[in-house]
């Protein structure tokens, strides 16, 4: 049975993937921002990394498949978000998204959508400001196991967005949104999974940052953010490595990747950040925004334009050409969005960067 090649997805470009890589770059002035891992660095983030991996008969990766009609949506497992659909193009659309590097451990998972109308669709004149009543979002959890390329992919349970029953059939159904003629819709269902693994991220023990003032947390942040685009911009790998080493280690090991697909991760990674091309964006049209029940925090773009609608307000620009284009498959400048969240360990009072 043919697999899926994980790509790891803490950097977004353009269609939501990441990549790491792992040289040593000179050695250059380290940054203020906190993190809980001060001795890693571009030389021993793979090592390192690949501590955290361990082999196991069956690795489960999980995926929700979706099928949307007529809206755009944001998903997150866990009050994190996973993937956004924002589109112009056809009104139906389905794919698949993968969630372990959001799963920590086994057991209930909470699936929240938010969905918004699809407004104009292409090649049609009409613009949809409101749900229709053929609005739908439905998702399927589905699983294959890693270390078995024979064994079969699982179905466990599929989701429909709730709505009035007008037809049903062993083959077919029609059913009226409930959110019809709504601007927005939101609505949440559980899923159990079952992984052999047990990761504890730092914002497990965090405090709730909803309840700080939002003034003082926002210029908190701010701060955090003008040192990050500093380090991007430097392309200090050494301080590039030691403040994503917490998201990039859980992530690997949720997805059981061994140390040479680490590596290869985070070579391709540093042929973007240390491109001549790659260059770090200001940080304009953005809003505070709150993740894993309010112990993440993070810039978010304040947008209805749906090319940067949903996506970090930490990004940049860069020309893929030469090494970079043969690896990705495109050319020319692309945008590349990047998750930069921060928390706040209990009893502590400094943000620090997951």
């Amino acid at each position: 049975m043919k697999r899926i090649t994980i790509i790891p997805s803490l950097l977004l470009i353009c269609i939501c993937t990441i990549f790491f890589c792992c040289a040593q770059s000179n050695p250059k002035t380290p940054s203020n921002i906190q993190t809980n891992h001060k001795s890693i660095n571009a030389g021993n983030i793979v090592e390192e990394a690949s501590k955290m991996i361990a082999n196991y008969t069956n690795e489960p990766v999980y995926a929700l498949r979706y099928n949307k009609s007529y809206c755009n949506f944001e998903l997150y497992v866990n009050d994190i978000l996973v993937f956004t659909s924002f589109e112009d193009s056809s009104p139906l659309s389905s794919s698949a998204v993968f969630i372990n590097h959001t799963i920590f451990h086994s057991g209930k998972q909470k699936i929240t959508y938010k969905m918004y109308p699809i407004g104009k669709v292409e090649d049609s004149k009409e613009i949809y400001n409101t749900f229709r009543d053929n609005t739908y979002l439905k998702f399927k959890l589905t699983s294959y196991n890693k270390n078995n390329k024979e064994a079969d992919n699982i179905e466990y349970m599929t989701y429909h967005t709730p709505g009035t029953v007008l037809y049903k059939s062993d083959y077919d159904e029609d059913i009226k949104f409930e959110g019809t003629g709504k601007k927005y819709y939101e609505n949440s269902f559980d899923i159990t999974v079952n992984v052999p693994y047990a990761l504890h991220p730092g914002f497990e023990q965090a405090q709730d940052l909803r309840k700080m003032d939002k003034k003082a947390l926002e210029a908190k942040l701010l701060q955090a953010y003008q040192q990050l685009q500093k380090v991007y911009a430097d392309k200090n790998m050494d301080e590039v490595a030691r403040t994503m080493f917490e998201n990039f280690s859980i992530q690997m090991a949720s997805e059981y990747n061994q140390k040479k697909d680490i590596a290869e991760a985070w070579e391709q990674y540093e042929d973007i950040i240390t491109s001549k091309t790659f260059q770090i964006q200001p940080l304009t049209n953005s809003k505070l925004t709150f993740f894993a029940d309010g112990r993440l925090v993070g810039f978010m773009k304040d947008t209805i334009a749906n090319n940067f609608r949903g996506k970090p307000a930490f990004w940049a620009k860069i020309n893929y050409a030469d090494k970079i284009e043969k690896a990705m498959g495109v050319k020319g400048f692309r945008p590349i969005f990047m998750y930069a969240l921060f928390y706040i360990p209990e009893g502590k009072s400094e943000l620090v960067k997951y």
